[in-house]
């Protein structure tokens, strides 16, 4: 039911944007309002450790994470898009009170974000999704994701740009809570 109610709550936003700058009469860029860019860095998983260590030697584990993201400009304060990341790594997660692993192995997050632009090039990103696995014959542990950071585009030239990136992710089920952050950046091409 939380997933839902934030979904919705996400969404009515959305909504309130594009219809509030209709209504105002302003017109976001007629060249250039999709973008399209190749996400790398490292996510931070805290608590989690890999096969040959134990929780409690363990301040979690750096994986590497690379990442497809799409946004569409509404205006210029607001765009909205997806973000699907994969972490290139298998560690392992306990549960609360440690009674249960759970291995996590080449994760995928597919997540909705809206994002916010306060000033020319900073981006406060934001939104829901989930976290799940590509694993056969193996029991594996779906996500809810709740995600959000900051980047700052940097353009170059003929619509590229680099950003930069710092993002906070918590992510849980009913069995599993735990937090992430990642640092990286983006190279994308606006179009």
């Amino acid at each position: 039911m939380k997933n839902k109610l934030l979904s919705l709550m996400f969404c009515l936003c959305m909504f309130y944007v594009v219809s509030a700058e209709e209504h105002h009469g302003h017109k976001p860029e007629e060249e250039g309002r999709h973008s399209l860019s190749l996400y790398t860095g490292f996510t931070h998983n805290a608590g989690s450790y890999f096969s040959k260590e134990t929780k409690e030697k363990s301040t979690g584990r750096w994986v590497p994470t690379v990442g497809l993201d799409y946004f569409f400009t509404i205006n210029h304060k607001w765009d909205i898009g997806a973000i699907a990341d994969l972490e290139l790594e298998e560690y392992y997660v306990s549960e609360g009170h440690g009674e249960r692993e759970y291995e996590r192995t080449n994760a995928v997050a597919f997540i909705a974000v809206g994002k916010y632009k306060p000033i020319e090039g900073l981006g406060i990103i934001f939104g829901p999704g989930v976290e799940f696995e590509f694993k056969k014959n193996i029991e594996t542990e779906t996500l809810f994701v709740a995600k959000i950071g900051v980047e700052y585009e940097v353009p170059i030239k003929n619509g590229w740009s680099i950003a930069p990136s710092f993002i906070y992710d918590y992510k849980y089920s009913r069995d599993l809570k735990f937090s992430a952050y990642s640092y990286g950046f983006s190279i994308g091409k606006k179009f």
